[in-house]
């Protein structure tokens, strides 16, 4: 190995412990010449860089927990933000009811039924939508219930949710300021496949089903059947204060104003401000502000 050889590895080597690497010419290839310097490159910090993605805090992929206490209990402990709600007996309603969403709602109802067949149970609706016989199933349940089920719609529900809305027990269906509805024709989601005859008893059984709907419909809102099947005929919207002229739901919600400052023992919700004011609704047909 020639002196030039040697000199140029020990430069390399003090250059690579300070942090940057150097360009170290083949044993068969032309040496360096002051025309020709050595090239050197720093040396990429991926560290740096695998730090500041692994820094970075993401929402919870999974359902959020909340610490709870039970009741005779000294610890807390954590459990997903809607089982929380169901020890408050509230549902909230907020995905499209197929048939294992309406099961599982079916399933909460009767177990909050058999806990205490005497308290209400609370149901907030922020739907977008729901298929016609799971829907129907829900609603048969929610009749069947001696309990009072208070209905709010929180959002916007639209098709067969705003039907379950509108199934509250008289005189316990609300609706937000800011809520909506939207009413539309449901029943024939599915392509229906198969020989003439089974596909004319599939429409023929739809048809019955969507008979029923507009009957009860009809019955929980006072509305005709006629006019409701003329109006489901495009989309329909109804605001918060045309849902309660529709006969969707029986008031608007105003809150009170809330004090951030004070402490209150027990639950907050719709009915329940931290100032302890009473809950104020608003009178019928006649917008009102947020106070």
């Amino acid at each position: 190995m020639s002196m030039t050889t040697m000199l140029l590895l020990l430069v390399s080597f003090a250059l690579t412990t300070t942090g940057v690497h150097a360009f170290v010419p083949p044993a068969t290839s032309t040496v360096a010449t002051p025309s020709s310097p050595i090239t050197v490159q720093p040396r990429a910090r991926t560290d740096l860089a695998r730090t500041a993605r692994s820094s970075v805090v993401m929402m919870p992929a999974s359902e959020p927990a909340v610490p709870y206490k039970a009741p005779g209990t000294d610890y807390h402990r954590y459990v997903g933000i809607y089982q929380r709600l169901y020890y408050d007996r509230v549902l909230l309603c907020g995905q499209f009811i197929d048939d294992r969403v309406a099961n599982q709602i079916m399933s909460i109802l009767w177990y909050l039924h058999n806990e205490d067949k005497n308290k209400p149970i609370y149901m907030y609706f922020n739907v977008p939508g729901a298929l016609l016989r799971p829907a129907l199933s829900v609603f048969d349940t929610m009749q069947a219930m001696s309990n009072e089920i208070e209905t709010i719609n929180i959002g916007l529900t639209t098709g067969m949710g705003a039907f379950l809305c509108a199934a509250g027990t008289k005189g316990r269906r609300f609706s937000l300021p800011n809520s909506r509805f939207l009413m539309q024709k449901t029943g024939f989601e599915e392509q229906v496949y198969g020989q003439a005859s089974d596909i004319v008893l599939e429409v023929d059984s739809t048809m019955r089903e969507n008979q029923r709907f507009l009957a009860e419909l009809s019955r929980l809102t006072g509305r005709k059947p006629e006019q409701i099947k003329k109006d489901f005929g495009r989309d329909f919207y109804l605001s918060a204060e045309e849902s309660v002229e529709y006969g969707m739901v029986d008031q608007v919600i105003t809150p009170g104003r809330k004090d951030a400052l004070s402490v209150m023992e027990g639950e907050v919700g719709f009915g329940k401000f931290v100032s302890g004011s009473d809950q104020r609704y608003q009178p019928q047909f006649a917008p009102q502000a947020w106070s």
